[in-house]
């Protein structure tokens, strides 16, 4: 995460009660992650803390796409006591913090290699309840990567992408582009566009809703069974159709 930029026995966990705010999440989030910058804002905890709040206890499949220190992972792992937490990332080796980890697996390999992806299927070993990427925060290796795990999914499971507003940083992502004020009242009373940005994972997110609707607009059945799009402060979440 960006923030400078915007089978093993059922254990249950009482002492961490879901309060839907990031609170829990983000308690720990201060045990695991270091000053550098890369701790997920407060916003992003009380997303999934809503998400999968009340199912944490359950042996959910967790994907991340993204490691880096591991600090995530461990977070995962504590939150979620019965999960199997899967960390994919570029790296050959996993960090110090969760190497040794039994449920937690590494895979090393790019975001959009179909190899490194199946990789982190099989170790996941069924439907993944949810996937998060705050991995190459750029569009089209974004949107490879989803097209080849959304199908893999559990039906009412969760995609989300993070960081989307990387999208505005030029010179910083290659398809980002400096962020320009769409304008809240159009003068003109005959206007049918709307221009706004559509470049990086903003642009990506856009084409979502455009799938989201296609039913409507062709009246043919949606390419993608996605039940909603839902967008907060550099956070998009995919729901999968139950």
């Amino acid at each position: 995460m960006l923030n400078q930029f915007f089978k093993l026995p059922v254990t249950a966990t009482p002492d961490l009660k879901s309060r839907p705010d990031g609170s829990v999440m983000d308690d720990l989030a201060t045990k695991y992650y270091s000053n550098d910058g890369t701790r997920k804002a407060l916003s992003y905890f009380a997303e999934y803390e809503r998400i999968i709040g009340d199912r944490r206890n359950e042996p959910l499949r967790i994907l991340e796409l993204g490691v880096f220190s591991g600090a995530s992972m461990l977070i995962w792992r504590d939150y979620t006591p019965n999960a199997t937490i899967i960390g994919l990332d570029s790296a050959k080796v996993p960090p110090a913090a969760i190497a040794g980890e039994r449920r937690i697996h590494f895979i090393s390999g790019l975001q959009d290699d179909p190899a490194a992806l199946d990789a982190a299927l099989r170790a996941a070993g069924g439907p993944l309840d949810l996937v998060v990427d705050d991995c190459s925060h750029i569009a089209r290796i974004t949107k490879r990567s989803f097209n080849h795990l959304f199908p893999h999914v559990r039906p009412g499971g969760h995609y989300v992408i993070e960081d989307i507003g990387t999208s505005f940083l030029t010179g910083v992502f290659d398809d980002g582009q400096d962020f320009r004020e769409p304008p809240m009242v159009d003068a003109n009373p005959a206007i049918t566009d709307f221009p706004s940005h559509t470049n990086g994972l903003v642009g990506v997110v856009k084409q979502l809703i455009d799938h989201v609707q296609r039913d409507v607009a062709t009246r043919s059945h949606k390419v993608l069974p996605i039940e909603k799009v839902t967008i907060i402060t550099n956070m998009a979440v995919i729901q999968k159709t139950a």
